[in-house]
This record gives C-alpha cells, sequence and structure tokens, in this order.
C-alpha cells in the first residue's frame, strides 16, 4: 500500500512505528519470549501498531477529501 503523508510529522511518525514493530518482531524470531503469554502480548502490541498506522493512513485522506474511505 503507497502511503502519501502531507507531513513531515506524519512520515517520523511512521518511521518509528515501523522500527518499533521491527523491534518486536525481532524478539519474536529470536525465540528470546519467557512465556506464550509475553509472545500473545508482543503479537498483539504489534497488531496495535499496525493499526495505528492504518488510522494514520485514514486520518490523512480525510484530511485530503474530506471523506471518510469508501464514502463517496
Amino acid at each position: 500500500m503507497t502511503r502519501t503523508y502531507g507531513s513531515h510529522l506524519e512520515r517520523v511518525f511512521e518511521a518509528l512505528v515501523l522500527e518499533a514493530i521491527d523491534e518486536e518482531k525481532n524478539v519474536l524470531e529470536s525465540g528470546n519470549v519467557q512465556s506464550f503469554d509475553e509472545y500473545k502480548s508482543r503479537s498483539g502490541y504489534i497488531r496495535g501498531l499496525r493499526t495505528a498506522l492504518d488510522i494514520l493512513e485514514e486520518a490523512e485522506y480525510f484530511i485530503r477529501t474530506g471523506k471518510r474511505r469508501g464514502e463517496e
């Protein structure tokens, strides 16, 4: 998915969130978790970060068009 951001803040936010996702993925891929509960927590954190990026994209679209995606 191509993202088009209108501000420096949006670009920096995306970069920081993607960095946090990569850090969490590295922990999971290394098998360096103490329990299944920790695994679930870290997986949920990654999902939440991805959702935050989706919401940012939706907000940017709304600012550009005045509409939410799917509205015509």
